[in-house]
This record gives structure tokens, sequence and C-alpha cells, in this order.
């Protein structure tokens, strides 16, 4: 297993920091970042995404019925690439921030994943690490369809699995598990 995010106490809530080193070119990983069809490849949503300052993006979570909607709040390409995101209605009031930084290393790149959110939420962020080791997976040339998110629905605002997931995505349930009792801590 990969190193987990890192959480701590911020003025508006929570701030969980996730680092992996890659050993690919930053230019490969923002692609994978940023282009939708290359996002489908390690990402658990297909997304349309406006490049640019200000540009609309919406998560297709297929495998649990939910739109993720969000705006592009800096955009500095090959380096940084952040965004709001909420749930839901389309013009509702962002829950918090995703921040993608890319850092040039002489093996590759460290990708830097920072979670800003009002509140701690262990699956969220047990699906943010699993992702994370899907995208360097993908990189590495593993076969996408080898890691499949898995299925459910959403009740009372929880997360019901119908269906497990596959590949990095089996092991959503053990570090969930272990991210509520880290941030029991926080």
């Amino acid at each position: 297993m990969t190193d987990k995010g890192v959480a701590r106490r911020i003025r508006a809530g929570y701030e969980v920091t996730f680092e992996r080193h890659i050993a690919h070119p930053p230019a490969r990983v923002w692609a994978m970042l940023t282009e939708p069809e290359k996002i489908g490849t390690w990402f658990c949503a297909r997304v349309d995404i406006d490049h640019g300052l200000g540009g609309k993006m919406v998560e297709h979570h297929d495998h649990v019925g939910m739109d993720v909607h969000g705006k592009i709040t800096r955009w500095e390409p090959p380096r940084v690439f952040e965004h709001t995101w909420w749930f839901g209605d389309s013009q509702a009031a962002p829950m918090g921030t995703v921040c993608w930084e890319l850092f040039p290393e002489e093996s590759g790149t460290r990708l830097v994943l920072t979670h800003r959110r009002r509140s701690l939420d262990a699956g969220g962020m047990a699906g943010a690490h699993t992702y994370l080791d899907v995208l360097c997976a993908v990189l590495d040339g593993a076969d996408p369809k080898a890691h499949v998110p898995p299925e459910g629905e959403f009740r009372d605002g929880e997360f019901v699995e119908t269906r497990p997931g596959r590949g990095r995505w089996a092991d959503r349930e053990e570090l969930e598990q272990e991210y509520q009792r880290d941030f029991a801590d926080v």
C-alpha cells in the first residue's frame, strides 16, 4: 500500500494531503489529470472539463448515479490545477477544493494532491487514495479495466456498495477503516 493522506485542521475545516512520486515526466502526468479521455483510464468517473481559469467541470460518477460539479480556480499548466466541487445542483455552494500540484524531479514527478473540505470523510479520502494508486498503476502500464470502482448508491448521505470494486479498488473498504481510525485523532 502507498502512503496515506495526512489530515490537519484548517480555519475552514480540514485539509488532507497526498503525495506520490511518479516515474514519468510532468507533461505526461498533467495530460492524465486534465484530458477527459485519459482521466477515464484511472478516475472513477467520466469528466467534462472546460480548460482554463473559471472553466466548469462535471464528474459523471455513473457507478453510483451521481454527478459532481466544479469550477477551475487555478490553471497553471503543467504545474497546478485546482477546482471546487459540490454534489447535485450545478448552482450549489462548493463543498471544498481539490488541488493537483506537479513538481519535476530527476526521477519523474512529485504529485501533491490536496483536498480542502468542511468535514473529514474517510470514505472520500479512501477513494482519493485509491484513484491515486490507480493513476500510478495505469501510468506504469497497468490495464485500466483491471481496476474497477465499486458500484452502489447513496442512501441518507452514505455510500452503500452493491458490487465490490476490483484491482486497487478492492482495498477501498479496508482503507476507509484505516482513515476512520486516523481521523479520530485530528
